[in-house]
């Protein structure tokens, strides 16, 4: 049985806290991000 969205956004949302600590600092991560030629659901800036 495949997993519902929402368990996988848990999953995805525990990996994020682990590799780029506060989630709700942009200067961390951007989520719904939009450039020109594309789309994601996040990144990752630099630094």
């Amino acid at each position: 049985m495949a997993q519902p969205e929402a368990f996988s956004r848990a999953l995805i949302d525990r990996a994020l806290a682990d590799c780029c600590g506060n989630l709700l600092e942009p200067k961390r991560i951007r989520f719904e991000f939009e450039a020109a030629i594309t789309r994601a659901d996040w990144i990752r800036p630099q630094l």
